[in-house]
């Protein structure tokens, strides 16, 4: 959230708390860390596209097939990686107390998760809308007819955006595509109310 008193993107505790439960329900989402660090970058829609396209869930087979700034964001996340975890042997074995390290001991195992990916149904059925300020979810679906989980499950980052934490300025919102008239007649409306509720909840 933010205002005039208050920027929870300055926020050290919400915005990491919020970052880490959108990478959690993206793992659910993709099953591969590599592909998490490859949607936070570029949203979860290029990757599935990517998995769609090849046919794998392997980074290294979808690489060409996403964008060039999300492969240079998961390449660099991936060097950085391998530089802390042989950290010794770029600085020597004494390792200044200034750097907080945690050398891994073993390979950390995968959380058991239940898998959840749009279906080629839910692929063809979405739209995309631009948005460039949050809409308030329950009025979303309830003003639209969509079930509010729908909502939730095809936007999965969308907290981020309702937090001000998100990385663009502007966010792709997928709703049905059967509810595109209903979104724009009614988006000015939804826009107003909108601002009403998150400005009643800050108080």
């Amino acid at each position: 959230m933010v205002n005039k008193n208050r920027d929870d993107r300055k926020d050290w505790l919400r915005s990491t708390k919020a970052a880490s439960k959108y990478m959690m329900e993206l793992y659910e989402e993709l099953d591969d860390w590599l592909l998490v660090i490859a949607a936070y970058n570029s949203g979860p829609r290029p990757v599935l596209r990517a998995i769609q396209r090849t046919g794998s869930r392997n980074f290294w087979d979808l690489k060409p097939y996403l964008p060039r700034e999300t492969q240079g964001h998961v390449l660099a996340f991936v060097a950085t990686a391998t530089i802390f975890e042989k950290l010794p042997y770029y600085i020597g074995e004494d390792i200044p107390d200034e750097i907080s390290y945690v050398k891994p001991s073993k390979a950390i195992e995968k959380p058991k998760v239940k898998k959840s990916m749009f279906t080629d149904e839910e692929l063809k059925s979405m739209a995309i809308v631009r948005i460039s300020e949050p809409l308030y979810p329950e009025l979303l679906a309830q003003e639209l007819g969509i079930d509010l989980q729908l909502i939730q499950r095809w936007n999965l980052d969308y907290e981020l955006f309702e937090y001000k934490t998100y990385s663009e300025e502007t966010y792709n919102l997928r709703i049905p595509k059967d509810k595109l008239d209903a979104f724009f007649a009614k988006k000015v409306t939804l826009e107003s109310r909108s601002r009403k509720i998150y400005a009643d909840q800050s108080m």
